[in-house]
């Protein structure tokens, strides 16, 4: 009797054969991103791996801590500004459901990792925009799609805007369980929370920015003018914000693990420098 060969198990193994050469030959932050993703799919069609809670959960670790994963929390952002002008209702609905879903995926991971924040202000901020915008939409006649994307981004920049004024950077608000006191309340920690957060709103201005300018110069939703300002700004000035400060991370956790590294080695060095001249004294 042949045995027989589902589906699933088909995919599971080409998506193991596709996950391979990420784990075994390459060791950039890209391939390494990658590999994340695909050791998730692939675990998640292995029945027999799934059922081990402790791997799910580091893997959900590696997949949303990734770049891909970072850049997965502005879907809804993006899905605002592609589509509104083409079916309002969808963008908004969609957009505030795919929230609401990575919501739910953040506060799945809260309760098994302290590290875990929830809720965050960013969420929460997009969340009250949406809603606004979806009663706004049912509530007047003939509502606007133009005014979607500026009304969000304005959200988002007020929000990391008042962080800053009341000194205390919105950024923070992601490592405030993994940092004890004494970090909390340096000033070196203050400064690099502020560059971060301060960088989020450069980006946030200039999204702003490009959108009420094009709101105002530009009633054709399809002229070259309003894709640029309304469209492909918007969706590409968070994504390569995002990917900015995710690989300057990288680079700064890499040159930690240098000095530790050194750190260990001097260490080492003057430990076997005094073993010996004790031994001579000896």
């Amino acid at each position: 009797m042949k045995p027989v060969i589902s589906p699933s198990s088909c995919l599971l193994y080409f998506v193991s054969l596709a996950a391979r050469p990420y784990h075994h030959h390459s060791s950039s932050s890209n391939n390494n991103n990658m590999a994340k993703v695909l050791g998730f799919i692939r675990r998640a069609l292995d029945p027999d791996m799934a059922s081990d809670q402790g791997h799910r959960h580091s893997l959900m670790e590696d997949v949303m801590e990734s770049r891909i994963g970072r850049v997965l929390q502005l879907v809804p952002m993006i899905l605002i500004f592609a589509v509104a002008c083409s079916d309002i209702f969808a963008a908004l609905w969609s957009a505030f459901g795919v929230q609401l879903f990575l919501m739910a995926l953040h506060f799945y991971r809260s309760r098994y990792n302290p590290r875990v924040v929830f809720p965050l202000a960013l969420e929460l901020t997009a969340v009250t925009s949406y809603v606004l915008l979806i009663v706004l939409a049912y509530s007047i006649a003939n509502f606007a799609c133009t005014l979607v994307g500026p009304i969000v981004v304005s959200f988002y920049w007020t929000t990391v805007t008042v962080s800053l004024v009341i000194c205390k950077p919105f950024s923070m608000q992601y490592v405030s369980k993994t940092v004890d006191s004494a970090t909390w309340n340096s000033p070196e920690f203050l400064k690099i929370h502020f560059f971060i957060s301060g960088v989020w709103e450069a980006c946030f201005s200039i999204m702003v920015v490009c959108m009420w300018i094009g709101y105002g110069l530009f009633k054709d939703t399809n002229s070259t003018g309003y894709l640029i300002l309304n469209i492909v700004i918007p969706i590409v000035a968070p994504v390569l914000t995002t990917l900015g400060l995710s690989y300057l991370r990288s680079v700064m956790e890499a040159e930690k693990d240098i000095r530790n590294g050194a750190g260990l080695g001097k260490k080492a060095d003057e430990e076997r420098e005094g073993l010996l001249q004790g031994e001579g004294k000896a």
